[in-house]
């Protein structure tokens, strides 16, 4: 299994995308937390990826 090359702040910021994302599941009708926590996983993804090349 390859060995995540990233920094803590990148962790920090998919986790949170991933709890905004997950919780918005469990309040029905609030589009916005989910829109928020993709947005924010999607982030932290692009800057993982622009430093591993």
């Amino acid at each position: 299994m390859a060995k995540y090359k990233g920094s803590l702040t990148e962790f920090l910021i998919f986790l949170v995308g991933l709890t905004l994302f997950i919780g918005s599941w469990f309040e029905l009708n609030f589009f916005w937390e989910g829109f928020a926590g993709l947005v924010l996983i999607f982030f932290a993804l692009v800057l993982w990826a622009r430093r591993n090349g």
